[in-house]
């Protein structure tokens, strides 16, 4: 298995292949929607609707791709990982597939929906306060296979066939727009568009209220929202 938690890790296009191959069957490869077909303008305005995947969200790209490459003896220990709830839920989805335990550790504030969602996956949750979160993710047991949600950069390469597919499905594209979180989604989609067509440009969305990758830039610092 590659290093995953490698910060100068940048997957290439051969990379991206071989991630959509690994996933090809357990992730979807969601069609492009036009959100408008007005009869006065076309606004050639393409949605990809990661909603569809079996889980509710693209995390199953990453997650799966993640696991398949970790040696059978070690994934036999168990999956774990640290989420608010659509990394957990895709990582129980896919414990189950290897037939291994999971366990995630979730904000206390974490949406009840998000927590009831992931134990229905059979993952045992553990709630925690911020503080402990983060002395967690700097130094979780190795009792599990531990997903970190912050430095496993092999997340790059399942959650990149999403530019993939959305160059190979149409080729013309101009412009991806890829909402910003930790920055593994936009990251491996902007690689793996330009890979296929460097012109492309890749736009991260910050939600108004989260705005901390648009604020670091502006500053030209790290910001803590």
């Amino acid at each position: 298995m590659k290093e995953s938690r490698n910060p100068k890790h940048r997957p290439t296009l051969k990379d991206f292949r071989e991630a959509a191959s690994r996933i090809e069957g357990i992730s979807l490869h969601t069609p492009l929607l036009p959100l408008r077909w007005y009869k006065e303008e076309d606004t050639q305005i393409l949605l990809k609707p990661e909603m569809l995947q079996s889980v509710g969200s693209y995390k199953i790209r990453g997650v799966y791709n993640w696991a398949a490459q970790i040696p059978a003896k070690e994934r036999r220990k168990g999956l774990s990982t640290l989420s608010a709830g659509n990394m957990s839920q895709a990582l129980g989805y896919v414990a189950n597939m290897f037939g291994v335990p999971a366990r995630a550790i979730m904000p206390d504030y974490a949406p009840k929906s998000k927590i009831e969602a992931s134990r229905k996956y059979g993952i045992e949750v553990q709630l925690m306060p911020l503080d402990g979160l983060i002395r967690y993710v700097n130094n979780p047991p190795s009792d599990y296979c531990f997903l970190h949600p912050l430095a496993d950069f092999g997340l790059l390469d399942g959650h990149g066939t999403i530019g993939v597919e959305v160059m190979e499905d149409a080729p013309e594209t101009d412009t991806i727009y890829v909402p910003l979180g930790m920055g593994f989604l936009s990251s491996g989609v902007a690689l793996a568009a330009k890979a296929l067509k460097p012109s492309v440009r890749v736009i991260g969305v910050n939600a108004e209220y989260s705005p901390h990758f648009y604020e670091s830039l502006r500053q030209g610092r790290v910001v803590t929202i």
